[in-house]
């Protein structure tokens, strides 16, 4: 009875147990684990779109409390505002005066947009840090609050460029018009 069988043996040897730490997951990361199917953990592939615009607001309310918008250097844009902001770039002289940036006024905006080579490059600068800029210059509630502010913007830009467009191409078609009348006569 001494002798124990070979798979008793084997159930008796225990191995130092190592537990891997958790990580903490990423947004990107929580925002796939949503999209899972609870029954079947497998991913959705009609996803519930109320679920998850909930799940959104959610982790917009979460960002409030890490909020660190309008404090100059000490603010850093969250990854999830990060992008191009065409408000910026095509409204350049407004949008710097109206977001306070660095206590410039419309006016300040106004002369640097002067500057000939200035005022052709900047622009493109704001069209890539303009959300930066713009988050370390001002206060925000909420980051949905400064996403949705820079899409107006957005919008606001580009009608403005369809419209100056439009009242563009009038103007050409009428001075062609005109030169037409003239060389006519």
């Amino acid at each position: 009875m001494q002798q124990k069988s070979a798979s008793a043996q084997k159930s008796e040897v225990k191995l130092p147990s190592t537990t891997i730490p958790e990580q903490p997951k990423s947004d990107f990361a929580r925002t796939l684990e949503h999209l899972k199917d609870a029954d079947t953990g497998q991913y959705a592939r009609d996803p519930d779109w109320q679920k998850f615009q909930q799940f959104l607001r959610k982790e917009a309310a979460a960002d409030a409390d890490n909020n660190n918008s309008g404090r100059g250097e000490q603010s850093r844009l969250p990854s999830n505002l990060e992008g191009l902001n065409w408000g910026a770039c095509i409204l350049s002289v407004i949008w710097g005066g109206v977001m306070k940036v660095q206590g410039m006024t419309l006016l300040g905006w106004t002369f640097l947009m002067m500057v000939p080579v200035v005022g052709l490059v900047f622009p493109f600068y704001l069209l890539i840090k303009g959300n930066e800029i713009a988050w370390k210059s001002r206060r925000w509630a909420t980051a949905e609050e400064f996403r949705v502010t820079q899409r107006k913007w957005t919008r606001i830009g580009f009608a403005l460029a369809g419209v100056i467009l439009l009242l563009l191409f009038l103007l050409s078609v009428w001075i062609y018009s005109m030169i037409g009348s003239l060389l006519r006569a």
